[in-house]
């Protein structure tokens, strides 16, 4: 019988590439939303701060992590992965002890600034950079793989987590979280090494060479040598930070937004667990799809089922609700392996990481302005129709951006 990762046509060092990945995905669990969501309420009892002020710490934080990833990415391109995977793993312990011991707004801002750097955000980098640089024009399938490390914590740890906040109380339950990361995940930095050492796949020639790839960055004479993308890269960033946008704020007002089509707190659920469910088919398909397809392709997919999941929330019929949350949970699929695939795609591995991080950047940019225009739009009209209006637009102007920008020329694409 066939192992998993045969099916997907990897051996060797691309197999432990994948499971290293997978475990970075699994790792990055303190930062993610669904595991800070456990301490929440214990968090605010501690500290004595109200929801609102630890919300704006945690948009906040979460911005900051957006410069952290650029920061990480072009770190990696200095020092390498292995390095890279042992500086945010001790960044991630020390962002968790430090909430651990948090009794204010100014220690919850930098606890929650190293959770979502290192966790939510510099951990699956380093995972998803390991991964195109292994696996040459099978890295669609392989980070469609290593994606489900994601979906195994959201699904088994948190209430684990619980039952352990419960019997040990929410600082000792973080301490044995960092304590997990360090002796967990931490020692992987020297499998990290064995890989990044190892041969590339040979199965896309030059993807390494600089002289074979259109440059994503420019230097700028006005702003004294530094370093900006070209054209090319600045619009696929906006790309890509649109759906973190409109897909972080329709889920985070879900519960309030769907009462429109007669849907209760329950009903609603059931459509999140619905875009859950359709998630992992988007991953899944979007893995086979990207080693397969031009990024041009990809990317068309990814704006055009966002436009629609988008539109279908407009009309408040019930059953809409489903097929919309349906949609939008294969767009989630198609947007987090498209983000992984597309830049080494376009623009080759060599120095991969000034550009992975960016795109990083992006997404977690939009995610953490998600939730505002539709706050905004209740509070003003008392409705969420015009922010769904204006995400659809959004929406489709990105889809126009995909359809009609030129692709650099490359010398490779993968059959």
């Amino acid at each position: 019988m066939r192992s998993p990762a045969s099916r997907l046509g990897l051996s060797g060092p691309a197999i432990l590439a994948v499971a290293l990945a997978f475990a970075a995905m699994v790792g990055s669990a303190p930062g993610q939303s669904f595991m800070i969501a456990v301490f929440i309420d214990d968090m605010l009892e501690g500290t004595g701060l109200s929801r609102t002020t630890f919300s704006g710490l945690y948009a906040a934080g979460t911005i900051v992590s957006a410069f952290v990833s650029v920061a990480i990415g072009r770190y990696s391109d200095r020092v390498g992965l292995a390095a890279s995977w042992a500086v945010v793993c001790v960044g991630l312990i020390g962002a968790i002890m430090i909430g651990s011991a948090a009794s204010g707004a100014v220690l919850v801002f930098i606890a929650l600034s190293g959770l979502r750097s290192f966790g939510q955000g510099a951990l699956p980098l380093v995972g998803t950079i390991l991964v195109a640089r292994s696996l040459g024009s099978k890295r669609g399938r392989g980070l469609s793989a290593a994606m489900f490390g994601h979906t195994a914590a959201g699904m088994a740890l948190p209430p684990l987590v619980t039952l352990l906040i419960v019997g040990v109380g929410w600082r000792s339950a973080m301490q044995i979280l960092a304590a997990a990361v360090a002796v967990l995940i931490l020692p992987l930095a020297f499998a990290v090494r064995r890989v990044t050492r190892a041969p590339i796949e040979p199965d896309e020639e030059g993807i390494d060479d600089p002289t074979r790839w259109p440059e994503p960055l420019r230097i700028s004479r006005r702003l004294k040598g530094m370093e900006i993308p070209t054209r090319g890269v600045a619009t696929l960033l906006g790309v890509f930070a649109v759906p973190g946008l409109i897909l972080t704020g329709l889920t985070f007002h879900a519960v309030s937004l769907l009462s429109r089509n007669g849907l209760d707190s329950t009903e609603a659920a059931l459509a999140l667990t619905v875009m859950a469910g359709m998630h992992a088919i988007g991953v899944i398909v979007a893995g086979v799809l990207a080693d397969r397809v031009s990024p041009r392709v990809m990317l068309t997919m990814m704006s055009g089922t966002l436009l629609g999941g988008t539109a279908l929330l407009l009309s408040s019929q019930t059953a809409s609700a489903y097929i919309a949350f349906a949609v939008l949970g294969i767009t989630t699929g198609l947007f987090l392996v498209a983000n992984g695939v597309v830049w080494a795609r376009t623009y080759g591995t060599h120095r991969l990481g000034r550009i992975q991080g960016l795109g990083f950047a992006a997404m977690i940019s939009g995610s953490a302005m998600g939730p505002l225009p539709l706050a905004i739009s209740r509070s003003i009209f008392d409705s969420y129709v015009p922010g769904i209006v204006a995400f659809a637009g959004l929406a489709a102007l990105t889809l126009s951006v995909t359809i009609i920008r030129r692709e650099p020329t490359t010398p490779t694409r993968a059959a």
